[in-house]
């Protein structure tokens, strides 16, 4: 899910059945990575945010009745400089009213929220407060009330942390991936930039495991994906090279790792490259018959690519182009992230922000399918009035 730099004094809306604020995840696409396969077409954008100054960096799921619950990051009308946790459900009939859950920070530091749902309509939420990641839970039923969620158990170290992902698997295991800062020792080519950490809770978010360094990368590495397959294995992906929050690196690869027992023990990163340049906005998607599916991109070029593994990673598929798409214009340190979600069939939806030919000005939310053969035509989601309702100045 979870877009780009979007300008937060001028973006309030979120886009429902495009998720368009932050990593880009589709309304009906999103129950622990598998859900029924939809018909039709998109619905009209909902504006959802319509009490608060600002609103960017969403992330939606779906609960098993098909119930939508979105959480994002803002600021009340009255006080911009509050930095919340907003949330919002649909209950079949009209979506809640924005609420805000959290109080993160203050000050227009970026939240980052990254939400799940189990089996029993928990719902499990990662956030940024300051500079640090955090967890906390509460009944899908409540959820609205503040006082219904959760202590705030803090997952990062002291270090700067920023993006986050979350996933539960079968059994109700909550597992969570960052991005953190390492010391200059741990990382001498790109000081004080990132590596991708892990950790789970097996007993319902109440105790953690000690966080996993699944990187330790000399290069930095930001942006990390998630997902947990039918059989509970565990799938991460991420970029490597340019950390937008220290400012530093330049782009190398994008890394695939997994574990196949619950997340004890990891495999050694798969390293994605091109002849055509470094892959970057890296995204995975569970196909059918135990496929994974990474799709791509390059800075030097708008041509989104994609490869396939039937072997948990161990070997992939060449890389090919997606046709039909053209992908953003790349620039340096983009907080652009592309998304993807399984359905009942196993076809892999994506979603990614680009245009269908040169000639368009606008930026468009493309959605697109992948049917263990082929992809189909992508259509709009979403076209932008012009470049500022997609982005814009960053934040801290």
């Amino acid at each position: 899910m979870r877009v780009n730099e979007m300008d937060k004094q001028r973006m309030r809306w979120v886009l429902i059945g495009s998720a368009l604020l932050g990593e880009l995840l589709s309304v009906l696409l999103g129950v622990s990575g598998r859900v029924s396969a939809q018909r039709g077409g998109w619905s009209e954008p909902v504006m959802l945010s319509t009490n608060t100054v600002s609103s960017w960096w969403s992330d939606v799921t779906v609960d098993g009745y098909g119930r939508p619950y979105v959480v994002w990051n803002s600021g009340r009308l009255m006080d911009d400089e509050l930095d919340l946790l907003m949330y919002s459900a649909w209950d079949g009939q009209e979506w809640s009213e924005a609420k805000d859950i959290v109080l993160t920070a203050r000050g227009g530091w970026t939240v980052r929220p990254a939400i799940a749902v189990d089996k029993n309509s928990t719902l499990h939420v990662t956030y940024r407060g300051y500079t640090m990641i955090y967890y906390t839970q509460s009944p899908a039923h409540s959820a609205e009330n503040a006082a219904s969620w959760t202590i705030h158990r803090r997952l990062s170290g002291y270090l700067a942390a920023y993006y986050s992902d979350i996933a539960i698997d079968s059994k109700g295991h909550v597992h969570v991936v960052w991005n953190e800062q390492v010391t200059l020792e741990d990382n001498t080519v790109c000081p004080n930039c990132s590596d991708i950490f892990y950790r789970r809770s097996t007993d319902g978010g109440k105790t953690w495991s000690a966080p996993k360094n699944l990187s330790k990368s000399d290069f930095g590495s930001v942006k990390p994906q998630i997902e947990i397959d039918r059989h509970d294995g565990i799938h991460v992906v991420w970029e490597e090279g340019e950390d937008w929050y220290v400012n530093e690196g330049y782009p190398v690869a994008s890394a695939y790792v997994h574990s196949l027992d619950g997340g004890s023990t990891w495999s050694e990163p798969t390293f994605f490259s091109s002849v055509f340049g470094p892959p970057q906005q890296i995204t995975l998607g569970l196909g059918r018959e135990n496929e994974l599916v990474v799709v791509w991109r390059i800075p030097a070029d708008n041509t989104l690519f994609y490869q396939h593994s039937i072997d948990n990673g161990a070997s992939w598929s060449p890389p090919l182009p997606i046709p039909r798409v053209i992908a953003k214009d790349w620039t340096a340190f983009t907080l652009d992230s592309y998304d993807a979600a399984t359905d009942s069939g196993g076809n892999v939806h994506l979603v990614v922000l680009g245009r269908l030919s040169p000639s368009e000005e606008s930026l468009s939310v493309l959605h697109l399918v992948w049917n263990g053969t082929t992809w189909s035509s992508p259509v709009r989601v979403f076209t932008s009035l012009g470049h500022r309702y997609l982005c814009g100045p960053a934040v801290p």
